[in-house]
């Protein structure tokens, strides 16, 4: 894909890379199963032993699987799949990464936060029983997912799915005698998961004992498959592997969120550190760029003069004249 001088690129040239699922429901719904027995070339990182249940299922292809719950060992395992590192016996790549289940990860990271707050206390010979979790507690708790969550859009995978439990959904009446009042049930994860992800279905068992998925969550044209609200009564493979045909299934060249809100720390703190002109001058003749031409690249720039505030502005004036001959 080309992008212009000004980094915009035409929505003509745009190739979606991946679908990202969301499987969510109660235990024994198919969740893992339905991954397993669909989708091609599966890795499946199964922080539940559920995945015990399908190995001897004859109509299930094999699939790789690493049992874990540690976070770390979760996001050590896709950069190898990121390096193309993890291959199946025909010699193919994971086409298909799938996390059963997302809840537990989360629940291993709210049990980080509580862990924080409980060894702060320790720390300062607090009483444990007035332990509070702090916002920077959830803080803490939320990167490695955040980390996944980047690892996992950016990775040269077509189909992402993340599997979750449900869980109750309460709402907190207000009066005389306050109470907490059931009004429907959602997916047990980090909140704002089911913003990332591209299709989300809550699978379900009937009262008469028949399985169904209904369609909580849908974007873009994967609607003609999955309409919203809709029950679907068996998993439509053919249309999603016809739909995955355009799929690039490349890796993400744009920086994630982390390195995007790292970069702009840096520069603020660049920014903030007092520079003065000869600094920048001998920096631009470190890049063979001799005083005059910087005065021009400067005022060519809008800047008619040194700046201090706009330190790293100048710094990449004179980087991209090294380097293309032409100012930023």
């Amino acid at each position: 894909m080309t992008k212009d001088q000004y980094g915009l690129e035409m929505s003509t040239e745009v190739k979606t890379r991946n679908i990202k699922f969301l499987f969510w429901g109660k235990t024994s719904t198919r969740k893992t199963e339905t991954v397993l027995r669909y989708l091609p070339h599966v890795l499946l990182i199964d922080t539940e032993g559920n995945s015990d249940q399908c190995v001897d299922m004859p109509e299930i292809p094999p699939f790789k699987r690493l049992l874990t719950k540690d976070q770390r060992k979760v996001l050590q395992m896709l950069d190898l799949v990121g390096q193309k590192k993890i291959l199946f016996p025909d010699g193919s790549l994971a086409e298909t990464v799938s996390i059963d289940s997302a809840s537990v990860l989360w629940s291993v990271q709210q049990d980080v936060a509580s862990s924080a707050a409980e060894t702060r206390a320790a720390r300062y010979n607090k009483d444990q029983m007035s332990v509070t979790v702090t916002q920077r507690d959830w803080s803490l708790a939320k990167r490695p997912l955040k980390q996944l969550s980047n690892l996992l859009a950016g990775a040269p995978i077509k189909f992402i799915v993340l599997i979750a439990r449900e869980k109750d959904l309460y709402k907190e009446t207000t009066g005389e005698n306050d109470k907490l009042v059931k009004i429907g049930v959602c997916a047990d994860v980090m909140k704002g998961t089911e913003y990332e992800v591209n299709v989300a279905l809550h699978m379900q068992f009937d009262e008469n004992g028949k399985w169904f998925a209904e369609v909580t969550k849908v974007q873009g044209g994967l609607a003609k498959i999955f309409p919203m609200g809709k029950r679907l009564t068996a998993f439509p493979i053919k249309e999603v592997l016809e739909y995955s045909a355009h799929l690039s299934g490349e890796a993400s060249q744009d920086k994630s969120g982390t390195d995007v809100a790292q970069s702009i720390a840096e520069q603020e703190i660049e920014n903030e550190t007092p520079h003065t002109q000869k600094e920048l001058i001998d920096y631009a003749k470190l890049k063979g760029t001799e005083p005059q031409a910087l005065g021009n690249l400067l005022k060519q720039a809008g800047m008619a003069d040194f700046d201090t505030k706009r330190w790293m502005d100048m710094k990449t004036l004179v980087d991209n004249f090294a380097q293309q001959g032409v100012p930023a």
